[in-house]
């Protein structure tokens, strides 16, 4: 949040929220996609349509179903990648405040001994 001439952020809390991302949604998503994925095989057999509404589904669902799958592993994809770069923000950030803290102390306590 901007105060002043500086910027302040928490670590933490980035990489807590950048978890929703991996460890919920992403993990979400691939369920999904893994249900997809049984119910398509499932219903792949010759004999799983064998009236007509279930055939004209298939035959109009059928070639979309890898389109489908492949949106859906993207998406868990992205949200993997999502947490990914909001860990190394939260890193990176961490870094430079530690940095700069010990910076901070180091001109202190050189001003402390008269700038020497």
């Amino acid at each position: 949040m901007p105060s002043g001439n500086r910027i302040a952020a928490d670590p933490e809390a980035i990489r807590d929220g950048g978890r929703h991302f991996d460890g919920e949604l992403a993990t979400q998503i691939g369920q999904i996609r893994a249900r997809l994925s049984a119910a398509i095989a499932a219903n792949a057999q010759p004999d799983a349509y064998d009236d007509e509404a279930g055939a004209a589904f298939i035959k109009v669902y059928g070639p979309a179903e890898k389109d489908v799958l492949t949106l859906l592993e993207s998406l868990e994809t992205a949200f993997q990648q999502a947490y990914e770069l909001l860990d190394g923000t939260a890193r990176s950030l961490a870094k430079t405040e530690e940095f700069n803290t010990v910076s901070a102390q180091a001109v202190a306590a050189a001003a402390a001994r008269g700038g020497r």
